[in-house]
């Protein structure tokens, strides 16, 4: 049986039963796309699974107070001027990441705005319910709010 997550080629590809939970709590919020699954003899699995889009981007992290690193990158504009670039990442297992409660508001499923754009982040809710119906490949961070 295929995880109920992964990441072939940078595109979410999610259980079915996943997407029920993220549209039971944010009804049209994102896009699931329907693909299916072959196994390398190219026989159909069986099994329901999607693409997802998740359409709301929001920078909930603290950067200076999580366990996050710089990577300061030189770019040239097209006028010539080199300017520099900050890009947040996170360290291979963080300790400790905190957020702006305020900024996290009702949403249950979002990925980052500006930084961390290929991360995606649960609410407690989201969170609890993946737990409960015990899906699989799921790795997870716990985050203080402020």
């Amino acid at each position: 049986m295929p995880l109920d997550f992964f990441r072939p080629g940078g595109v979410w590809v999610v259980s079915d039963r996943f997407r029920t939970m993220v549209q039971q709590l944010e009804p049209q919020q994102n896009q699931f796309f329907p693909v299916t699954l072959h196994d390398k003899a190219g026989a159909d699995l069986g099994v329901l699974f999607h693409l997802m889009n998740v359409t709301q981007g929001r920078d909930v992290l603290i950067p200076e107070q999580s366990d996050m690193y710089a990577d300061w990158r030189e770019v040239k504009k097209s006028s010539g001027e080199v300017v520099k670039l900050c890009l947040w990442d996170l360290h291979g297992h963080p300790k400790y990441l905190v957020a702006r409660k305020e900024e996290i508001g009702a949403m249950h499923l979002w990925r980052g705005l500006t930084y961390l754009r290929l991360r995606l982040f649960f609410s407690d809710e989201l969170m609890k319910r993946c737990e409960d119906a015990g899906l699989r490949e799921l790795v997870s961070y716990p985050i203080a709010e402020k």
